[in-house]
């Protein structure tokens, strides 16, 4: 006996419609990763994408998928060591420095996804590429506690330019930085992801799934620091 059969088979179901377009939303846990510098990872956040992909076929069971998104993330770290801040005359040691940083990508994710054939309403998928990412906006809180509490008080977490923090790595040269926590405009994830997509009606689908977005460009300006932010999420959306 021949079985000529297969999950992402051509055979089992007819070609249909071959551009399909929708949008999703995704709540997502974010987190950095330290490759190596004077920083660690100080817990995870909370973010979320959302945006508009089309999926064009060009085979019965595979498709490129094509997204445009706008991706929150948030990231901590802390500096592992204090550091001085001031002007030579007035000012602290720093310890338990920590960097809060609120980041909105713009995404543009390129698929590859492969479906399987409809079972009892159902199709499952993979999906895996590249998101290159533009940076549209950076805010960062900093906080820190001094290591001699009679020192004079010259840390201001709430400065206006968003980049105290800046400690400096020489306390007599205040032009030197411990840790430069300006980030790069562009980033490059990979994606990995799966899921479902449940028949509605007609043309109409909703769609389930779960995606890693896994950055391997270092997102960091600072010299002596190397390091990526990643996420994972839970998607949903309507294709049509």
């Amino acid at each position: 006996m021949l079985i000529n059969c297969s999950i992402f088979g051509q055979e089992l179901e007819p070609v249909g419609k071959k551009l399909q377009i929708g949008f999703r939303v995704s709540p997502n846990i974010t987190w950095a990763k330290i490759k190596s510098g004077p920083a660690e990872r100080a817990g995870t956040g909370l973010g979320f994408s959302y945006g508009l992909e089309a999926n064009y076929r060009f085979s019965p069971n595979y498709f490129l998928c094509i997204e445009a998104l706008v991706t929150s993330m948030k990231n901590s770290i802390s500096l592992k060591d204090s550091f001085y801040q001031g002007d030579g005359t007035v000012g602290s040691y720093y310890k338990d420095i920590k960097q809060e940083y609120k980041f909105q990508y713009l995404q543009i994710p390129l698929t590859m996804k492969m479906k399987t054939n409809t079972i009892n309403g159902t199709r499952y998928f993979f999906q895996a590429g590249l998101a290159p990412s533009v940076l549209i906006s950076r805010n960062v809180k900093v906080s820190a506690d001094r290591v001699l509490p009679g020192d004079g008080e010259w840390f201001s977490p709430n400065a206006s330019d968003k980049d105290i923090g800046d400690f400096q790595a020489d306390p007599n040269n205040a032009d030197s930085k411990a840790f430069d926590n300006k980030i790069g405009i562009f980033r490059v994830p990979l994606v990995l992801g799966a899921g479902i997509e449940y028949d509605l009606s007609g043309n109409t689908a909703f769609t389930a799934g779960i995606r890693w977005d896994n950055g391997f460009t270092d997102i960091f300006r600072d010299k002596n620091t190397v390091g990526v932010n990643n996420y994972l999420g839970l998607s949903l959306g309507i294709l049509f």
